[in-house]
């Protein structure tokens, strides 16, 4: 007994929120751990604590109303973590355009930041490790200023870390803001299509009849296409694919420009794996429903 307290240890977490990147109230999300029957001690912004946590193996889940639900495999030691995060959420990722030496500035594509980004962060590209030299503020960049440029090359991908947060992305039922193009659907079982299939991956396997690439950029799996002859970072893994829900429906949103077309693939175990291929026009809804069949 005393041991297990000599081990115990604390879990904290950030939950933002998907657009704005805003901390989530408590009052709209929820944070368990599945082996533990602890309630955690929330705080306004999003932050969570679980205390007195026993050393071992945990999946901590995270869920609200209007957001699809996440799970996380943790460990904990006995001693206290550093704050739990997502890698790759709480960050800008882009493609890098020109390299301006002069100024030690890589230039992207223009891109909205909700939130500003301190000088001091993280940057970091599959052979560099460096700081932001700057403060990006929120609102439209196209550039940013780095401690160094050495190592980093025209089309690498780029990783500015804000900090450490879980990106609560929306779920079916939620509504989205208009600037976002959106794919709902179902997936059911073909022999009786009243039976609906939950835990199916939906994943984005084409852009404009080319297909999705992923490369690892400091651990992270980062997922990019070509757009007008151009690669473009369509997010972390966790932006293009997503799993049904209890009722078997799903969403995928983007905001990416210059997509007409994409290709998705729903795969479930025990049943074979169905794709679909439907035209996009920007900012609008579209529909994508599934009948798998069983192996």
């Amino acid at each position: 007994m005393f041991d297990q307290i000599l081990q115990t240890a604390s879990l904290l977490g950030h939950v933002i929120e998907d657009r704005s990147f805003e901390g989530l109230s408590p009052a709209h999300f929820t944070a368990e751990l599945v082996e533990a029957t602890k309630t955690p001690q929330y705080k306004e912004g999003g932050f969570f604590v679980f205390s007195n946590l026993n050393a071992g193996n945990y999946t901590l889940r995270i869920f609200g109303e209007q957001f699809q639900t996440e799970e996380f495999a943790v460990v904990v030691p006995s001693t206290t973590p550093p704050l739990l995060d997502a890698p790759g959420d709480d960050e800008l990722c882009v493609v890098i355009r020109a390299l301006d030496n002069a100024a030690t500035k890589i230039n992207f594509d223009p891109t909205f930041l909700p939130q500003p980004i301190k000088a001091g962060a993280a940057v970091v590209a599959a052979a560099f490790n460096g700081t932001l030299a700057a403060p990006l503020d929120a609102g439209k960049a196209a550039s940013a200023k780095l401690n160094d440029l050495a190592g980093l090359s025209v089309g690498d991908i780029v990783r500015i870390i804000r900090g450490k947060s879980i990106r609560l992305r929306y779920g079916p039922y939620s509504q989205l803001p208009p600037d976002f193009t959106r794919v709902v659907g179902k997936v059911v079982f073909k022999d009786v299509p009243t039976f609906a299939l939950a835990g199916a991956a939906i994943r984005l396997t084409e852009v404009n009849g080319a297909g999705v690439s992923i490369e690892t950029v400091a651990g992270v799996k980062i997922i990019t296409t070509q757009i007008n002859g151009k690669k473009v970072v369509l997010g972390a893994e966790r932006d293009t694919t997503t799993r049904t829900n209890p009722n078997g429906d799903y969403n995928l949103y983007f905001s990416q420009t210059g997509i007409t077309s994409i290709t998705l693939e729903a795969k479930l175990a025990g049943f074979q794996t169905a794709t679909k291929t439907l035209s996009i026009t920007a900012k609008a809804r579209h529909r994508a429903d599934f009948e798998l069949l069983k192996v």
